[in-house]
């Protein structure tokens, strides 16, 4: 750490702890202590022993929390800036547009933000997110710490997720009528279209392989196009968020879902997934994980890789995303040429068996109870 102050003269310097160190006992929080009196910036220890949690989202919580603590400094002023965390923001330039209406500018962390920018988290206006499991831990932080409201909402993706989340932040800015007049304006632009692209879809069945928050929240925004989810796997489930509550996409879905599919927890490997997808034979398979798209192609199943967090970002997102939908099982030339030309390293005895065959029996009690 001598060594990286010496070469770069970095505003801030991050030990993150691998599963190695933790076994060992490394005290990270003393070295970083140590050097915080002889080096001129924030030392910063993420806690992030892979073995130390079942669930591998909680990486996110030890990034947030090495904010938190060694970071964000206690407000100054309070601004007009909105904290949107998310992962890549390629929807900047429509979320400015967007929060404009209501005289407010959106801070995307935490790419390409700098360490002044962190530290001034506290001075937001609001918090909000467009990933549950990514969000909840720097958005609880912070308005526990410093009082900055964090928006608990669906996230913006489809129809009601992205009213959800916009009424949610009206409701902490204060801009309740400013919100709502918007969402008027843009249901008259863009509703209609839908509505006529949604009949070229009905009927269609799918199954879904995300992790949680993305899962959820794809799911419902894909049933508001007259899809019938068949299956959703999701990567990974955290039944109580931060605030002590199960997660609010999921929640819905339970509460809201038109039909009941079936739902597993940490089938994520190619041979549970391609099971699930030889049994459910659905029409289209989304995934947020490239790989496993092109698997389900080579079963002929054509899919779509959700990789980008704004592919379904609010009203003209979901226009975009049913276009794309029906692009790809309309056109399944790539995908028939595929599957008819790629022999399966999977045999018919596996496709027969559930995707738990190879767990133990005592652990499959385990779980049941």
């Amino acid at each position: 750490m001598r060594e990286t102050w010496s070469r770069y003269k970095p505003s801030a310097i991050f030990i993150g702890a691998s599963c190695v160190s933790g076994i060992i006992g490394e005290d990270l929080e003393s070295t970083a202590a140590e050097l915080m009196e002889e080096l001129p910036v924030p030392v910063a220890p993420v806690h992030c022993e892979g073995f130390k949690t079942k669930i591998w989202a909680s990486g996110f919580d030890g990034a947030y929390h090495a904010i938190l603590t060694h970071i964000v400094k206690p407000p100054q002023k309070k601004t007009n800036t909105v904290n949107v965390i998310n992962f890549f923001g390629s929807a900047r330039k429509q979320i400015t547009e967007i929060f404009a209406n209501f005289g407010v500018e959106p801070l995307f962390l935490t790419s390409n933000t700098t360490i002044d920018q962190l530290s001034r988290l506290g001075e937001a206006a609001a918090t909000i997110s467009t990933c549950g499991t990514l969000g909840t831990y720097l958005g609880a932080g912070l308005e526990e710490k410093y009082g900055v409201p964090y928006v608990k909402s669906l996230q913006p993706h489809g129809i009601a997720g992205f009213e959800s989340w916009l009424r949610g932040l009206g409701e902490a800015l204060g801009k309740e009528a400013e919100v709502e007049a918007f969402l008027d304006k843009e249901r008259s632009i863009y509703l209609p279209w839908i509505d006529a692209i949604r009949a070229k879809l009905k009927g269609l069945r799918a199954v879904v392989g995300m992790g949680p928050g993305f899962n959820f929240n794809t799911s419902r925004a894909i049933q508001e196009l007259g899809i019938e989810i068949a299956h959703a796997a999701a990567w990974h489930f955290d039944k109580q968020y931060d605030d002590g509550k199960a997660p609010d996409a999921f929640t819905y879905q339970v509460e809201h879902s038109p039909t009941d599919y079936s739902l597993s927890v940490n089938d994520l490997q190619n041979h549970e997934l391609l099971n699930i997808l030889q049994r459910e034979k659905p029409d289209i398979f989304f995934s947020r994980h490239a790989g496993s798209t092109v698997w389900a192609m080579k079963l002929g199943i054509p899919a779509i890789c959700v990789y980008d967090e704004y592919a379904i970002f609010g009203y003209r997102g979901l226009l975009n995303f049913a276009s794309s939908i029906h692009d790809v099982v309309t056109n399944r030339s790539f995908t028939d040429n595929l599957a008819g030309r790629v022999r399966l390293p999977y045999t018919d005895w596996w496709f027969r068996q559930r995707t738990d065959h190879f767990y133990s029996k005592e652990n499959v009690d385990d779980e049941n109870n």
